[in-house]
Formats: C-alpha cells, sequence, structure tokens
C-alpha cells in the first residue's frame, strides 16, 4: 500500500491504486517531445489487448480551410441499450475530450474509455483531436470544439446521431474544455448564434477536471507528491495553456484574469444559470480536488442540477484503469448518469 507524505501526515491511497501508482512515470512537461512520447507508451500499455471496437473518421472544418480530426464509435449490436428509453432513429451522442494537461494526447489517448462508453450506453462517441498548446495556446483548443459543435448541428441528420441529445464531456484538461465548450453553448443559445445553438446538450461529464487557472486552492498547494499530476505540474501546463512563460507566476495570475481567458478557466465564471447538468468527480488525493468541489457548490447555488462523485484514497484519473475495482466502479457510474440524460 502506497504512503504520500505531505503537511498533514500520512495519506493512504486505495491497495490497487497504490500498486499502480508505482508503475506509473511523472510526466515533465518542460521536455515536450519526451512528455508526448511517454504519454503515448503510457497508453499503450494501459490498452494492450483491448478491443474498442470499429470507428469512422471525419474531420470538422476550421475557418483556415484545415480541419479538426474525429473518429466516432457506434455501439455494437450486443451493446446494452438505454433502460426505459423510448426506441429511436437516431443515436444520442457523447463529445468527448482526452486529458493530457492540454499538451500532449490525442485521438489514441481515451480509445479504450471511449469504445465502453458506447458499447455500455448505447450512444455514439466523438472524439476530438483538439490542437494542443505550447504551439496552439488558448484559445485554438477550445475553437476547435466549437468548431466541432457547428459540424455536429449540419451533420448529425446524414450520420444518424440525434442533436438533441448530446452530451459534452473530457478528463481532466479535457474536462476544462468540455465545461468552457457548454458555457460557450449556453452564450450561444441566448443569442441564438452558431451551430452550437442548434444542439441540446443534455449532460456535461466533468472527470477530475482543470478547472480554475489561478491555482490557489489548498489541495494545489498540498500535493506536490501525487501520482498522475502535482501543483507543480499544473502550473506549467496552465502557463503553456496560456501562451506565458514557465515560472511566470505573475504573468501567469495576470493572463488568467484577462477578459479574454473567460473560457479557458470555467471555474472563475460567476454567470452558471442556464448551464446543461453536470456530473463531476473527484479524487481525495488530487491537486484538482478542491476547485472541482468549489465549481459544483456554484453550479448548486445557480440552480443547475449536479451529481457529485469524490473518490477517497483515489488519484487524478484513476478510473482510466478500468483492471481495479475503483476504476470499474466509476465507469459504471459515468454510464448511468448517461443513460439517464440520454433516455
Amino acid at each position: 500500500m502506497r504512503m504520500l507524505t505531505g503537511v498533514n501526515g500520512t495519506r493512504t491511497l486505495d491497495p490497487e491504486l497504490a500498486a499502480l501508482a508505482t508503475l506509473i512515470p511523472l510526466i515533465d512537461l518542460h521536455d515536450m517531445e519526451q512528455a508526448r512520447r511517454i504519454e503515448r507508451t503510457v497508453v499503450e500499455e494501459m490498452h494492450r489487448g483491448s478491443h474498442p471496437g470499429p470507428v469512422e473518421h471525419h474531420s470538422a472544418p476550421r475557418p483556415d480551410g484545415s480541419g479538426v480530426a474525429l473518429t466516432l464509435r457506434r455501439p455494437r449490436p450486443a451493446s446494452r441499450r438505454i433502460p426505459g428509453a423510448v426506441p429511436r432513429a437516431s443515436l444520442p451522442v457523447l463529445v468527448f475530450l482526452h486529458g493530457g494537461s492540454f499538451v500532449t494526447g490525442g485521438l489514441h489517448t481515451e480509445e479504450e474509455r471511449c469504445g465502453y462508453y458506447a458499447d455500455a450506453t448505447g450512444c455514439a462517441v466523438l472524439s476530438v483531436d483538439y490542437r494542443l498548446s505550447p504551439e496552439h495556446p488558448y484559445p485554438a483548443a477550445l475553437d476547435d470544439c466549437g468548431w466541432v459543435l457547428d459540424w455536429l448541428a449540419d451533420n448529425a441528420a446524414g450520420l444518424g446521431l440525434d442533436p438533441t441529445r448530446v452530451a459534452m464531456g473530457g478528463l481532466s484538461a479535457g474536462g476544462a474544455l468540455a465545461a468552457g465548450t457548454a458555457l460557450r453553448w449556453r452564450d450561444a443559445r441566448r443569442t441564438a448564434a452558431g451551430g452550437g445553438a442548434r444542439l441540446q446538450v443534455v449532460l456535461q461529464l466533468l472527470l477530475h477536471p482543470v478547472l480554475d487557472g489561478t491555482l490557489g486552492t489548498a489541495s494545489v498547494r498540498l500535493f506536490e507528491d501525487t501520482p498522475i499530476i502535482t501543483g507543480q505540474h499544473l502550473r506549467d501546463c496552465w502557463a503553456m495553456y496560456l501562451g506565458v512563460g514557465l515560472g511566470d507566476d505573475e504573468g501567469l495570475q495576470a493572463a488568467v484574469r484577462a477578459p479574454s481567458a473567460r473560457y479557458a478557466s470555467p471555474g472563475r465564471v460567476d454567470d452558471l444559470a442556464g448551464l446543461p447538468p453536470v456530473f463531476l468527480s473527484t479524487a481525495e488525493f488530487d491537486p484538482l480536488r478542491d476547485e472541482g468541489l468549489s465549481f459544483a457548490l456554484g453550479l448548486l447555488a445557480a440552480g443547475i442540477p449536479v451529481e457529485l462523485h469524490h473518490y477517497a484514497r483515489a488519484f487524478h484519473s484513476f478510473d482510466s484503469f478500468s483492471a481495479t475495482r475503483m476504476g470499474r466502479t466509476a465507469l459504471a457510474a459515468h454510464v448511468d448518469a448517461l443513460h439517464a440524460a440520454f433516455r
């Protein structure tokens, strides 16, 4: 059983997660080529032997003529269907955004998870290869997500997808993008502008989300020895995302508070009214823990339905490890939330 030692004394991880934690390398974002190589290697090892099912490849156009690469998974014939749902000709769709601290990852990152969601939920899952920082700082990734919603609004009927049953989901940095995209969608509906306004987003599935670039919470300050990510890791990834020099804390704080960064840091948004319902998960030994809990309270105060799952003895992104009891339990909760939203 792995013990994490911090200013609050010894912290005990779940035994299965503790065993895995000893095998997970911390990724140093100061060497981006190596960081991306390690991320891909870890994902390949995690998914070895898995068969997430066939995919369709699509592309959402950007205004400059380039495209956002997408994969679309449909439930396999033997998959579960949504309990209690009235059979419909078109499938609900989960738009899922991978994690990777805004700087690593791609369509390969969540293949197993997305295949599981499609088969267990009976929905289509659209994965997004958004642009990465530091080469493409904010708002590039968020813009990509918005253009994907436009593309989905234009193409849902032809693909057999239901634009009235769309969920926005994301893990870690993908959670920040999912929440930011939901805010943009809410604002577009208020002005009846953009493709997003032609969709109905029925759920935000926010898994250990990055939410507040000010990094002022107790969990960010305390957790410098935790698996997957640490407080320092978050400071580095936010600097790269917002185009600020590493170690420039004053510049980072100014960038986070700039009006143009409104959608980058959803946890700092005051007006949360009118957003879709939220499923939000946090973990005890995650630097992101406190901003997730704070966001949940803010949503509730704004009258937004929130299903909050907080996992003791767990670390960031533990639900990526489906071989563990806690990982399977968490994934099952995600499926239940999607079932309820898509009925």
